[in-house]
């Protein structure tokens, strides 16, 4: 049942952003979290077929999606992020990060067990990145509520994702296989949540009109 509701939740934000592609093909964040949303529902599927097999190549799939996730996430971020001082940290972190990625994948002698340090500093890294965007909102003037903003609900579905997981990445290799399997269903209800919020922010974008956009702030 679990594995039916990611499915039909993992198609759901696909299926919106090329339903209304008239209206969402000019939002470059859309276009990522379409790439992402795409991405990640191939990564579901051939994890399924790869883990059933007892094909110990579904951790290195998985170690691949992590970089490619965390890449697609701070894109958005740096999109959206105004703050020169904010986007140079981000800029900088993530390319570490990124070379820390590619290191990791090449040189490693475990690429076949999950990578819990990879995951877990991907996890943290764009969790502190969601907390620079809410810092930025809170300190320009709103002329509207921040929830009428469709980057407000992908940012929140960003964070509410990798909240729920980051404990179970960091805890998933020491536990036994049998209950790392049940706790990974938090992975799967996460997953789930962050779609519905992606779908929520696409649908806002289609039924907001299209304004002028806000002068920038650089200042903290």
């Amino acid at each position: 049942m679990t594995d039916l509701l990611q499915y039909c939740s993992d198609l759901l934000p696909i299926v919106l952003f090329l339903l209304f592609l008239k209206q969402t093909k000019d939002e470059r964040v859309l276009w990522v979290i379409f790439f992402y949303s795409l991405i990640s529902f191939l990564n579901n599927n051939l994890l399924l077929y790869v883990f059933r097999g007892n094909n110990l190549g579904g951790y290195l799939v998985l170690s691949i999606f992590t970089a490619i996730e965390y890449v697609c996430f701070v894109l958005v971020i740096i999109f959206l992020l105004q703050n020169k001082s904010l986007l140079k940290v981000v800029k900088l972190t993530s390319l570490a990060f990124i070379i820390f990625c590619l290191l990791s994948l090449t040189l490693s002698n475990n690429k076949f067990h999950f990578d819990s340090v990879q995951s877990s500093i991907s996890s943290l890294l764009i969790i502190i990145f969601c907390i620079f965007y809410f810092y930025e909102k809170l300190n320009e003037p709103q002329l509207q509520f921040i929830y009428s903003e469709f980057h407000f609900w992908i940012i929140l579905g960003f964070l509410i994702y990798l909240s729920a997981t980051l404990f179970l990445y960091v805890y998933v290799t020491s536990l036994p296989e049998l209950i790392a399997r049940k706790f990974w269903v938090i992975n799967s209800f996460s997953n789930i949540l962050k779609n519905v919020l992606f779908s929520i922010a696409i649908i806002i974008y289609i039924k907001t009109p299209i304004t002028k956009k806000p002068s920038k702030f650089t200042s903290i």
